[in-house]
């Protein structure tokens, strides 16, 4: 896990999504204006609510790819929840998918792993040394010295005689370093560790329920081309060689690193958004103590608004003319989102005015209407990162933010 300069706590789910966005902007590479470190993860990997996309490869409907399912070998975690995977389940023999998140993330010096398994109680159509999950990285732009292809995977075969997983690394083209057998083990890690100079592909067991519990043993290591420019990185997740009923489930995935900054259209928005945010959250029954402070932020939270719809609404405007958005934004969903805050950020000042007109003291009213505005205000900036969902409450089912 890399070390990270700055640990923020303040407007998590705004950050997630913010650093989501960054992904969404088609461009060249480098781009412009240097860019944000930050490590979220994943929860939730669901193509109808995130820009995720399952790879056509002439029978899309053989796996049953489904969020949110319990993993039954762990019915609950350590702090009661119940532990919620995505699973990957054959409808038919020789089955196999592969989804990826639809935009490039970008990401330099950067850590991308995600925890795979299988339940050993049900093992039907899970074929010794063939079936697998893996987690895939594609180096775009400048691919390692030693390798011809600019793809790198980590399988996790099953292998019955251990009752474990196989886990082995190769580059598109043939096998990379030395596989290594996690020995009765049903579940894994994958890991992708790039130091900038070098990319570490490992492989560990889990040691408990958080994203960091587990040990990593180094499966492949390479050296990356040094020339200044780091290559871009989509990334990729999976199964392979099921037979009917054969599943695997996969969550925690985790991106950390060094992300670039957005498109200026974007990026302005963003910014006028979480700014917005920032001051309805303070305002909320978690911070908000005095009346007048709390109308007052939701007051700055009202005029950001106006700035970012109005910002939004001339993007739209433009999208005819060649500019405007990335076609992975959800511009017309941002701004419904984005009204809604408004006009409850309108009514809130006025309440809490009149309040304190009559010389009422209670925070309560205008905290609460506080907190509803930043739920639809961080929808907005959700759905500028292309979450399809209008669901306020969806947003903060989808991952958290690590550091920031």
């Amino acid at each position: 896990m890399p070390a990270t300069t700055t640990h923020r706590r303040l407007s998590p789910f705004a950050l997630l999504l913010a650093l989501l966005v960054i992904p969404s902007c088609a461009g060249t590479y480098p781009p412009d204006g240097g860019g944000t470190s930050g490590d979220i993860l994943l929860e939730d990997l669901n193509p109808k609510l995130l820009p995720i996309a399952i790879e056509d490869d002439g029978n899309t409907k053989d796996v049953i790819y489904k969020s949110r399912v319990n993993y039954k070998p762990k019915t609950a975690l350590a702090n009661g929840k119940t532990d919620k995977r995505l699973m990957l389940k054959a409808k038919q023999d020789d089955a196999s998918l592969r989804a990826f998140l639809e935009p490039d993330l970008f990401a330099t010096q950067s850590t991308i792993h995600a925890r795979v398994g299988f339940d050993p109680a049900k093992v039907d159509g899970l074929v010794d040394g063939t079936s697998l999950a893996f987690l895939e990285l594609v180096l775009d732009a400048s691919p390692p010295v030693d390798g011809d292809s600019s793809i790198r995977t980590l399988e996790a075969v099953y292998d019955a005689a251990s009752g474990g997983l196989l886990v082995r690394a190769t580059d598109g083209l043939g096998p990379l370093g030395k596989p290594i057998l996690f020995d009765g083990a049903s579940e894994v890690v994958l890991q992708f560790r790039d130091t900038g100079a070098t990319l570490f592909l490992e492989a560990g067991t889990p040691t408990g329920d958080f994203y960091f519990n587990f040990n990593t043993q180094v499966v492949h290591s390479e050296a990356l081309i040094a020339d200044g420019i780091q290559p871009p990185r989509s990334v990729a997740w999976g199964v392979d060689g099921l037979d009917k009923k054969g599943t695997f489930f996969l969550n925690q995935l985790l991106l950390a690193g060094t992300f670039p900054a957005i498109g200026a259209t974007e990026t302005a928005i963003v910014q006028t958004l979480i700014g917005s945010f920032d001051e309805s959250f303070h305002a909320s029954p978690i911070f908000a103590f005095d009346l007048q402070t709390a109308t007052d932020d939701v007051d700055l939270a009202r005029a950001a608004l106006v700035t970012a719809i109005a910002d939004i609404e001339a993007a739209l405007g433009a999208a005819d003319g060649g500019g405007g958005f990335d076609e992975v934004t959800q511009g017309e969903l941002a701004l419904k989102s984005a009204n809604k805050a408004l006009k409850l950020a309108e009514k809130t000042v006025a309440q809490g005015n009149k309040l304190l007109d009559k010389g009422k003291t209670n925070v309560l009213p205008v905290a609460k209407k506080a907190l509803k505005i930043a739920q639809f205000t961080q929808l907005a900036i959700a759905q500028m990162a292309g979450f399809r969902s209008k669901s306020k409450n969806k947003v903060e089912k989808m991952g958290s933010v690590i550091s920031w």
